[in-house]
C-alpha cells in the first residue's frame, strides 16, 4: 500500500480515518473460535483484513491501522495496555494494544476494543463524548508511568484499561497474542464474537445471540443454527468462509 498524497497527517484526517475503519472493519475473534492461529506479521494481517475483508482483535486491528498511519506520515507508536476485567483486576502487561499519535499534542487511537471512543482521545485529559459514551485519560501510576483510560458511568469514572506511552515493537505482543488465543481464562476462548460500529449504534454477534443497538436502544434475538449465524456474518458483517 502506498501513501495517499491527498492525505495530510493532521487531526482532521486522523478522525476521518478512524471513523472509516470503525464503520468498515469489525472487531472479531472468529479465528480463535475456529482454532485458526493468529500470527502477528503485517503481510498476513494485510491479507486477512484488507484482501479477505475480515476483522480481528486488538493486536491485529491496531497494528495494521498503525502501519497505515505510519505510511501516511503520522508519528505513531504501538503502546501496551492492561484491560480491567470483571472483579476490578487488571490483566498482565501487553494484555491490550493501542496507538499513540503525536500531532499538535498526543492522542490515543484505538480501533481494536469493540465498544469504545470513536475519535482520537487527547492524552491531556480532555474528555470526548460520542455514541459509545464519554471517555478521558488520566494519570494512574506515577511510579510506573501508567495512564488510565476511563469511561463515565452512573457511579462515576470507571477505568477500562491502563497503559504506558513507551514505544513497543509488534513482536513484543507475540506471547500475549498466543495466550489470548489458547488460555482457558482468556476472555476470547470458548466464545464467538463479532461486533461493528454503525452510524447510529452497533451490531454485535455473541455466541448464539445478535444485538442491534440503535441510538441507545438494544434489541437482541437468538440465533437458532450455524446456518443462520453464517448468514448473519455475511449479511451484517460481510464475512464469509
Amino acid at each position: 500500500m502506498s501513501p495517499d498524497s491527498n492525505i495530510t497527517p493532521n487531526l482532521e484526517h486522523l478522525r476521518k480515518l478512524q471513523r472509516s475503519h470503525l464503520l468498515s472493519v469489525p472487531f472479531e475473534t472468529l479465528d480463535i473460535a475456529r482454532d485458526e492461529p493468529i500470527v502477528l506479521d503485517r503481510p498476513s494481517l494485510y491479507t486477512k483484513i484488507v484482501e479477505r475483508k475480515r476483522g480481528g482483535f486488538c493486536y491485529e486491528l491496531n497494528s495494521l491501522f498503525g502501519w497505515l498511519l505510519d505510511q501516511l506520515g503520522y508519528d505513531v507508536r504501538l503502546i501496551e495496555g492492561r484491560v480491567r476485567h470483571e472483579g476490578g483486576n487488571f490483566g498482565p502487561p501487553f494484555d491490550h494494544m493501542a496507538l499513540l499519535i503525536n500531532l499538535d499534542r498526543s492522542y490515543v487511537v484505538d480501533v481494536g476494543y469493540g465498544r469504545f471512543c470513536r475519535v482520537p482521545l487527547p492524552l491531556s485529559g480532555d474528555s470526548r463524548t460520542g455514541l459509545e459514551g464519554t471517555y478521558e485519560i488520566v494519570p494512574a501510576d506515577d511510579t510506573n508511568h501508567y495512564f488510565a483510560m476511563e469511561l463515565a458511568a452512573d457511579e462515576g469514572w470507571k477505568p477500562t484499561y491502563r497503559f504506558t506511552t513507551a514505544a513497543r515493537e509488534l513482536s513484543d505482543f507475540n506471547e500475549m497474542c498466543e495466550y489470548q488465543q489458547t488460555a482457558q481464562d482468556s476472555p476470547f476462548t470458548g466464545r464467538t464474537l463479532c461486533t461493528i460500529a454503525t452510524t447510529t449504534g452497533r451490531i454485535t454477534l455473541s455466541n448464539d445471540s445478535l444485538t442491534v443497538t440503535e441510538k441507545g436502544h438494544e434489541q437482541t434475538t437468538q440465533i437458532e443454527s450455524k446456518r443462520e449465524r453464517d448468514r448473519i456474518l455475511n449479511d451484517r458483517f460481510g464475512i464469509s468462509f
